[in-house]
């Protein structure tokens, strides 16, 4: 009895300590969604937490009267501080990941139209990345397996 009251006290303060796994997806998401949303923006489009296996997806769209030229390269230096710009699969998306303690995380950032405004939806990605490998498909869909210690 007590051995469960230490373990469920624990747990509690972790959380606490912590948050909750859902909480910190919403605040990383909310700091990209203000780091990613030109001061001229509009946000149109919010996507509740979505959770899949080891990964949670947020998905909002937003307008701008920027280009696509223009807020790509806009959206490119908000990025390089703390992710890694990655290979796109066409000139409509930008990609880019970063690896913290314990998660691998993706943004998309997909033009929808040119407009004017300009449409764009940006896809945040999470995925639990303790002892695990990630890889972000084409289609944005990450495949995941567990790595196995060396024994040597």
């Amino acid at each position: 009895m007590i051995v469960v009251a230490c373990i469920a006290l624990a747990a509690a303060l972790f959380t606490r300590m912590h948050g909750s796994a859902d909480e910190n997806v919403r605040r990383w998401a909310d700091e990209l969604h203000a780091r990613l949303t030109p001061p001229d923006a509009t946000t149109l489009d919010t996507s509740p937490i979505q959770r899949e296996k080891f990964a949670a997806t947020v998905t909002w769209e937003i307008e701008t009267r920027q280009t696509w030229i223009e807020y790509g390269t806009w959206v490119r230096s908000k990025l390089a501080s703390d992710y890694k710009l990655l290979a796109s699969k066409d000139e409509s998306t930008i990609d880019a990941g970063r690896t913290l303690p314990g998660d691998a995380q993706n943004v998309r950032v997909e033009k929808i139209n040119d407009g004017p405004p300009l449409r764009v939806r940006v896809t945040f990605q999470t995925i639990a990345d303790k002892n695990w490998r990630i890889y972000v498909r084409d289609d944005f869909k990450c495949s995941a397996f567990q790595v196995r210690a060396d024994r040597n």
